[in-house]
């Protein structure tokens, strides 16, 4: 049996991307005045001379199009005639003829293109030609409304690229970093505001431009090698230097990915960029610090070029240090900078004569250093003594660890920036220095790299084809209740099978994608909650997790009132949590906009305490009235570790008048401690896993059965 599949919506926008529908509309409006005389039957010879001249101007255009009345073809182009093997005369053909095979309610369809746009994808047709083709109708009514319409024959799959395509261009305008589009022949189709506060280029300016129109005369040799890379793995990512529209050299880190169709070929690429002197607020460097930042890295490359000169070989260290956003936002910029150049200082004491040392981030210090093992260990155990030492800030002691990697050239790449693109890669994977692990460069990081592209593509599948669902965990309180319920995020591959959110909610953080799932996610805990309402069930706060993207977007108050109006529910059925490190990393905007949301009658929770600086200094500056205690705490009950931090949390707690939930209680000695301690809400797998919504009926009953006697343990 055939089937049809009618789809509308397709902006005007994106069709005239498609098939630059505007040069069609010009011909149909120069078509008006002359078809009103022929209407007229003024001038039966005007006609066919319209007809050619259409004909001919209409040949112009790749893509198979019909002028057509409801009855009658007035212009068909050669690539119509080739497509739907038709005669010269093709004219004399009514437009029935050409779809006799269609069923009724099509042909009726086809009527609607008179007064309003209409696109359909047939999916299956006797017509071997049609098959996989999309028809678009537009309407072209002149003062008489006497219809016609242009029919132009669309490759279905042409329709779905661009359709994706433009969900894509929709995201980029949604990342903190600059981004542009490049079609396969690096012609550049899309670019967000960020690209043009960072170039200096507007989007008119560069649309439809090569990719070229961006680089600088300095990278040459860097290109080669870096789309070499990119055709043999799909990623790219590195620091160089470009030059912006003013001509001014600026140090920039680029990523360029592969953009695939559903067959796996590469359609676009994306690349995505920042401009490190902005970032790393170099301007201030300059003026502040006697290493300027600009200058030295100049430094290091030619140091890198020199030494594989006479040596042939070059082994960097990529040292990032940890928390300084933490200390930037508590303590202040200032403070912050002078910690880093403490850290130099110090690496400086560390280092020997033939090692030459560089500032290449707001966080991040290279070293080139000797290529020996033996000598690479030795410092590496200088570089961890110095920083295990206290930093003096702001009349207070702070201390700090820092993520080393190691990598060499030329096994780990050809060039400075590549190389040191592995070191960071490498850095990223350690996250133990303060334990003696050391990260040396492996091509499994870059396979790891290239696996969480392909993650990338198929989570932004995942978000556009529904495949991302909800779990709920319930939490009790004391007295043996459901108190409320934590909304978990849960993405089931449909070949992969379940994929862990410790696997792609980084990943999603990385990209941006966390923006448009933390919507979904308010969206879709606000649509069940209404079920439940609707069902007659006793409904409880649902809690859900908001991410750094979503604490630095100011129209999120406005997102979440908007679903909560839209699905009735009231603001103290969503508890809103926020992770500690999150809280630093946002201070500003995230207090500012958690202060609104409380005013708007939500629930605020800090998730995750304990892991940072749990400090009563920081928390009285947020309007939190939940504490959720890290498991990291939860899990040293049982294992008979110094439980003083856990207790200490509770007592803090409990001075503020603040809720307690101890999250990822799994055994009975975990639970009794915490609720002699004075815990007052509990959560784990020993009470209850996540459930499915369907499966959470019994815990939200109406006749007081939603005990915890229901789970697999009872207090």
């Amino acid at each position: 049996m055939m089937q049809y599949e009618v789809v509308s919506g397709l902006s005007p926008a994106a069709l005239n991307y498609l098939t630059m529908l505007s040069t069609v509309f010009m011909l149909a409006l120069l078509l008006i005045p002359l078809w009103y005389e022929v209407k007229l039957g003024r001038s039966r010879g005007l006609v066919v001379k319209i007809s050619s001249e259409l004909e001919e101007l209409l040949d112009n255009e790749s893509v198979p199009t019909l002028l057509c009345t409801e009855d009658q073809i007035l212009a068909i182009n050669k690539s119509a005639r080739d497509f739907l093997t038709l005669p010269a005369d093709a004219k004399a053909h009514k437009l029935k003829s050409l779809f006799h095979h269609l069923p009724e309610e099509i042909h009726a369809e086809l009527a609607l293109g008179f007064k309003q746009s209409k696109t359909f994808s047939l999916v299956s047709t006797a017509n071997e030609k049609l098959a996989g083709i999309t028809l678009h109708c537009t309407p072209n009514l002149n003062q008489q409304h006497d219809g016609r319409f242009l029919i132009r024959f669309l490759e279905t799959e042409l329709v779905e690229r661009h359709n994706r395509f433009r969900r894509i261009n929709d995201n980029i305008d949604q990342l903190s970093s600059g981004a542009v589009i490049t079609d396969i022949n690096l012609n550049i189709v899309a670019a967000n505001h960020q690209f043009s506060e960072i170039t200096g280029y507007t989007k008119q300016e560069v649309l439809g431009a090569h990719i070229s129109k961006l680089s600088s005369d300095a990278n040459k040799d860097l290109y080669e090698s870096m789309w070499n890379q990119i055709s043999k793995t799909g990623l790219w990512s590195g620091t160089l230097w470009n030059r912006n529209k003013q001509g001014e050299e600026y140090f920039q880190h680029l990523t360029i990915s592969e953009i695939t169709d559903s067959d796996g070929m590469v359609t676009h690429f994306l690349g995505t960029l920042s401009d490190l002197s902005r970032i790393y607020n170099i301007d201030s460097l300059e003026n502040n610090s006697s290493m300027k930042l600009i200058p030295r890295i100049k430094q290091l490359e030619a140091e890198y070029q020199l030494r594989m000169s006479n040596e042939g070989k070059a082994k960097l260290i990529v040292l990032d240090i940890q928390r300084f956003n933490t200390i930037h936002n508590t303590y202040g910029a200032k403070a912050a900078e002078t910690l880093v150049e403490s850290v130099e200082k110090r690496l400086k004491e560390a280092c020997s004569s033939q090692d030459f040392m560089a500032r290449i981030g707001k966080d991040e210090i290279a070293i080139l250093c000797g290529t020996s093992s033996l000598y690479l260990n030795m410092l590496i155990h200088e570089i961890r003594q110095v920083i295990s030492r206290p930093f003096p800030i702001n009349n207070t002691e702070i201390s700090i660890s820092a993520n080393i990697g190691v990598a060499t050239s030329p096994e780990h790449g050809d060039s400075l920036a590549e190389v040191a693109n592995a070191a960071t890669m490498a850095s990223s994977s350690n996250k133990s220095l303060a334990q003696g692990q050391v990260a040396v460069y492996t091509p499994e990081l870059r396979q790891a790299s290239v696996e969480n592209l392909k993650i990338e593509n198929q989570l932004r599948n995942a978000i556009e084809s529904s495949g991302l669902s909800l779990v709920y965990q319930p939490i009790f309180d004391r007295n043996k209740r459901l108190n409320k319920l934590e909304a978990l995020l849960r993405w089931s591959h449909p070949e992969l099978g379940p994929i862990s959110p410790a696997r792609f909610i980084p990943i999603a953080e990385e990209t941006g994608l966390i923006r448009e799932i933390g919507d979904w996610v308010i969206t879709e805990a606000c649509r069940q909650l209404k079920i439940w309402k609707t069902s007659g069930l006793n409904v409880v706060p649902v809690a859900i997790n908001l991410s750094g993207h979503q604490l630095s977007d100011y129209s999120l108050v406005d997102k979440i009132n908007r679903n909560c109006k839209l699905h009735g529910i009231e603001p103290e059925l969503l508890n809103l949590e926020v992770t500690e490190s999150v809280l630093m990393e946002q201070m500003e905007t995230g207090k500012s906009i958690l202060e609104d949301l409380t005013k708007e009658g939500f629930t605020i929770a800090i998730d995750d305490f304990g892991t940072g600086y749990s400090s009563l200094a920081y928390l009285n500056q947020f309007p939190a009235s939940i504490l959720k205690i890290d498991r990291t705490f939860v899990n040293d009950i049982d294992n008979k570790a110094d439980t003083r931090v856990l207790d200490s949390i509770i007592q803090l707690a409990n001075s503020l008048d603040m809720q307690m939930v101890a999250e990822g209680i799994e055994t009975e000695q975990q639970l009794d401690y915490l609720m002699a301690s004075g815990c007052q809400f509990y959560q784990g797998f020993l009470l209850a896993k996540p459930l499915p919504a369907n499966c959470l009926q019994p815990y939200l009953s109406p006749d007081e059965i939603n005990h915890l006697e229901l789970s697999p343990y009872a207090i």
